[in-house]
Parts: structure tokens; C-alpha cells; sequence
């Protein structure tokens, strides 16, 4: 009986280093709003042949939503455990074609075949490290959407805000 509450101690601390450790890497758990998803599918222009990456993809609302609406490639890579086997749920009830998910830090992932890259993180985290990696990365063309924050070192081609209520939408084009 110890050894069970044991292992059930160790899984459940596992789970919230997870969780801790992604909170700290980039941004705590924020869910992209309901209402600004089809803000970002029109700014994200995609045609079924693009692939879509989001960073930090969290449980996948984005990722699902974008793939069921353009068909286009569409991947989420996300660090934390716990939402990323809520990713592979969503994926397997909804039975997304072209919907993937990834568990990793993002750092660790070639985006080079990204039409374009979503980001919803903390300006503290955005910083010259993940705009070096997407300059580096991205071929010429890339679009990245960052969901309320500015990406450092970036000048943003459009700011969608339609009023006063919204959050802001930055739009970058490389």
C-alpha cells in the first residue's frame, strides 16, 4: 500500500514539474480566446498546402481550430506533459488530418518548413533567443503571429486591434 501512495506521489509530482517547468521556459497555461480564433485563422492566410506551427500549443484549442478550418499541415509543440496528452485526446476525437503535436521545448524543433508560426508568450520570454532562432530558421515569406505580445528585435508589419476590448494581434512578415 505505501508503495502505491508512493508512486502515485512521484507521478503526481512529475506532472507538476512538468507544468512548472513549462510555466518558467515560456508562459504559464492562458488559453487563446474563443472569440480571437478567427482572428488569428484570417491573419494567418493559410492554404491547405502551408503548415502552421504553434509554439507552446498548450492543449491544442489553436492548433485544432486552424487544421478543421484550412486543412493546412498544422502542428503544436508543447512541453508540458499533462497538456500535451490533452493535445493527443483532442486529436484522437476529433480525428484531425494533418493535426500533429509534439512534446518538446520548441528551441529543440526545426521550424525551416513553417508557412507560419503562432506565439502567445511572456514578453520576459520572447526575448532575443527565440527572435535569433526564428530569423534564423525561417525561410523568407514566413508569417509569425504573436497573440498579445510584441516579439523583441521584430518589427511588426501589422498590429490587429479592432477595439478597445481585444487583445492585440501582432503580425510580422520575414
Amino acid at each position: 500500500m505505501i508503495v502505491l501512495y508512493f508512486l502515485t506521489l512521484m507521478f503526481f509530482l512529475l506532472i507538476l514539474a512538468s507544468v512548472g517547468w513549462a510555466f518558467v521556459s515560456f508562459a504559464p497555461w492562458v488559453p487563446t480566446k474563443k472569440s480571437d480564433l478567427k482572428r488569428i485563422l484570417r491573419l494567418s492566410d493559410l492554404k491547405p498546402d502551408d503548415t502552421f506551427y504553434e509554439l507552446g500549443c498548450g492543449d491544442g484549442r489553436v492548433c485544432q481550430y486552424i487544421n478543421r478550418q484550412t486543412k493546412a499541415r498544422t502542428i503544436g509543440i508543447e512541453l508540458a506533459f499533462p497538456w500535451y496528452l490533452l493535445c493527443l485526446i483532442r486529436k484522437m476525437l476529433n480525428q484531425g488530418k494533418g493535426l500533429h503535436f509534439k512534446l518538446s521545448s520548441f528551441f529543440y524543433i526545426n521550424l525551416s518548413e513553417a508557412s507560419v508560426v503562432y506565439i502567445f508568450g511572456l514578453p520576459h520570454t520572447l526575448g532575443n533567443k527565440l527572435t535569433d532562432k526564428l530569423k534564423r530558421e525561417l525561410r523568407p515569406g514566413t508569417k509569425i503571429i504573436s497573440y498579445s505580445f510584441a516579439l523583441p528585435g521584430l518589427e511588426p508589419s501589422l498590429i490587429d486591434k479592432p477595439g478597445k476590448n481585444y487583445i492585440s494581434i501582432y503580425v510580422y512578415n520575414l
